[in-house]
């Protein structure tokens, strides 16, 4: 039940509290998009454990949507040896893998046997205990209101809520947020000027690309996008002011008029 914008940063970084984490892999179609679904493999078999445990116990919403957590094991009564299943919280059958699959799967996570053998690494389905008593469930906080995009379309933008500068402590962590953004971003068009404000407070990157259409792609894609652990909202700067803000960029901005 992962929203299509959740990625293998995204999972690392809320699952890490349990315990240390070994691959993250999200499955995704032939395009790239994210199917919803994804596998995590814990160095410990007691970590995964507690993992699901809380998480099926507490439960954990990400962009709107409440995780369904479940082991990766061998199918049950009478499905056919070259398939697996994997269950759900609820011990419903979830996505079926075939034998293709199911050795790519074996691959990412660390190795196994196609005899039915245990595979190393990957938790034992403990014996089925009687019924526990359910907790009642914690009344959920209600979701803030995701502000709408805030100036006129422009090949300009404004990213906020990148990083905490006052976090950052490795030497050159600005141009590490700028490669990544701009990685990022070219995904939409060509950037052809960037920034990473490492100063002033709410983590802001300052973009232009070559054109404005690919700055509304990338505003649509990336507002509120879930970005290690924050939610970024995107700014559209007006090509004058972003010229007077960054005398460097006026050749990209002219370019893009």
């Amino acid at each position: 039940n992962l929203h299509e914008l959740i990625g293998e940063d995204d999972l690392r970084e809320v699952l890490k509290n349990f315990g240390s984490i070994d691959s993250v892999k999200v499955t995704r179609d032939e395009t790239g998009k994210s199917k919803g679904y994804g596998f995590v493999k814990f160095a410990r078999a007691e970590e995964a454990e507690n993992a699901l445990t809380k998480l099926d116990q507490q439960g954990l919403e990400l962009m709107g949507k409440v995780l369904k957590v479940g082991f990766v094991n061998d199918a049950p009564n009478g499905n056919t040896p070259g398939n697996w299943k994997l269950d759900d919280d609820e011990g419903k059958t979830g996505v079926t893998l075939d034998s293709n699959s199911r050795l790519a799967l074996m691959q990412r996570l660390g190795g196994g046997t196609m005899d039915g053998a245990p595979m190393p690494g990957l938790p034992i389905m403990p014996p089925v205990l009687p019924p526990m008593p359910i907790p009642p469930l914690p009344v959920p906080l209600p979701t803030p209101t995701l502000p709408l995009v805030a100036g006129l379309p422009s090949c300009a933008i404004k990213i906020n809520n990148m990083f905490d500068p006052a976090t950052e402590t490795e030497v050159g962590w600005e141009l590490d947020i700028k490669e990544d953004t701009e990685q990022e971003c070219s995904k939409f068009g060509t950037v052809t000027f960037s920034h990473v404000d490492n100063v002033s407070p709410g983590g802001i990157v300052y973009v232009v690309f070559n054109n404005q259409n690919s700055a509304a792609q990338a505003t649509t894609h990336l507002h509120g996008r879930w970005f290690a652990g924050r939610t970024i909202t995107i700014e559209y700067m007006q090509p004058e002011a972003f010229v007077a803000q960054f005398p460097a960029a006026r050749d990209a901005i002219s370019a893009a008029l």
